[in-house]
């Protein structure tokens, strides 16, 4: 078993903050966000559900994943 090198996942999640940063800055600037907003919006109604049933579960982390996949794709479209 290696050690986690905490400098490594600093770094990582650094990365992934100002990739959201930018992602949401675009996002904003855009004329029609009513399509974004409403799918991530559903995608959090659906966590809401799941935490109040069974707390953090593989299906929470899913639609966490799917939650960030949303936020990029459709800040470059």
């Amino acid at each position: 078993v290696s050690l986690i090198d905490m400098d490594y996942i600093e770094d990582i999640l650094y990365m992934r903050e100002a990739a959201e940063q930018e992602a949401l800055s675009r996002i904003i600037a855009m004329e029609d966000v009513a399509e974004t907003v409403d799918a991530l919006r559903e995608v959090v109604d659906k966590q809401r559900e799941l935490a109040k049933d069974n707390g953090y579960s593989a299906s929470f982390q899913e639609l966490d994943n799917q939650f960030h996949h949303i936020l990029m794709k459709m800040s470059i479209e």
